[in-house]
């Protein structure tokens, strides 16, 4: 496949021409990495500021950037390893296919660390997150959603979205029209003690409110253009054509609550106490009927979540009005 001769606009994600050149170049090490995540069910490949990361159960299992022709630094944090002693055989860079599959080799080893740390603290939002990209994205899975995720855990000044999505409805027609997709930002909240302080519902919804107001949405819009294409390209979404454009209008908001106990009253609390905003459409994900897939017969503005579900959010008596 020929690789868009943009390059992606300097500080912004995506990567530049000869990264992508390399990673289609069968001939290259690079590509041997690629092709073993597109393998590997459990990693997930998100593309950054001219690297990318390979995640493992939401965590970082390598951070790789180009250093030179047909040369790549692979970081991987330590910290993984606990107390234990670090490997000191670790491959660090990728230079030609030799060094890829030696790395490639080194894989098992970084995983079990990872499930270590994990097995003892945990990372269930981060795993949920892949667990999204999985199902929207990959063949099985994503070919019958009605959203691809361009993004997983996009910074922008003093905020984060957990995940950035393009709505492209499953229909035949649909999916031959790559023009005028719409977008969702989507927060991911796990188990009703997540839902407040610093971190909470209110907080997002306030900071994305300040972002679509700001200047930097037009420039958002093509960064993510960017990225899905450079997946489709490289093979990471199941999807045939790379988004030509998205519409000019504000992305919905979206919340994907797992794991919510229908006997807490926190969840109803959050929900009718957040602050509302007429430029933001705020729509609930629901499950059909269990999984991460995302479709649009499972989106529910709030009003009608409130509704429909109102024994799954609290099943104790609700307050009057």
């Amino acid at each position: 496949m020929a690789v868009n001769s943009a390059e992606p606009q300097s500080g912004r994600r995506g990567l530049s021409e000869s990264f992508m050149r390399d990673l289609l170049d069968l001939a290259s090490g690079i590509s041997l990495v690629l092709d073993h995540v597109k393998k590997d069910g459990t990693l997930a490949l998100e593309i950054r500021n001219d690297y990318f990361n390979i995640y493992y159960r939401g965590g970082s299992l390598a951070k790789i950037e180009r250093k030179g022709v047909g040369s790549y630094a692979v970081g991987f944090d330590d910290d993984y390893f606990g107390d234990g002693a670090v490997p000191h055989l670790l491959v660090d860079a990728i230079t030609a296919s030799e060094s890829a599959t030696a790395w490639i080799a080194d894989v098992p080893r970084l995983k079990n660390a990872m499930d270590l740390l994990y097995g003892a603290s945990g990372n269930s939002e981060r795993e949920y997150q892949q667990r999204v990209v999985r199902d929207n994205n990959v063949d099985r899975f994503g070919t019958s959603s009605d959203y691809y995720i361009c993004d997983v855990e996009y910074a922008a000044p003093s905020m984060r979205f957990d995940l950035v999505a393009a709505h492209w409805p499953s229909t035949a027609a649909s999916r031959k029209n790559p023009h005028g997709k719409g977008m969702a930002v989507i927060e991911l909240k796990v188990l009703d003690g997540s839902l407040g302080g610093d971190a909470g519902l209110a907080k997002h919804l306030q900071d994305f409110h300040t972002f679509i107001n700001g200047p930097d949405l037009g420039l958002f819009r093509e960064e993510m253009r960017t990225i899905f294409r450079q997946k489709v390209q490289l093979g990471l979404v199941s999807c045939k054509y790379p988004i030509e454009s998205f519409v000019d209008e504000v992305p919905s908001f979206v919340l994907l609550l797992v794991n919510h106990d229908p006997a807490s009253r926190k969840l109803l609390n959050f929900l009718k106490d957040l602050p509302s905003f007429p430029d933001v459409e705020l729509k609930v994900a629901t499950a059909c009927f269990a999984g991460c897939s995302l479709y649009d017969q499972g989106m529910y503005r709030m009003d009608d979540f409130l509704a429909r579900f109102k024994d799954q959010i609290y099943s104790g008596e609700w307050p009057a009005g």
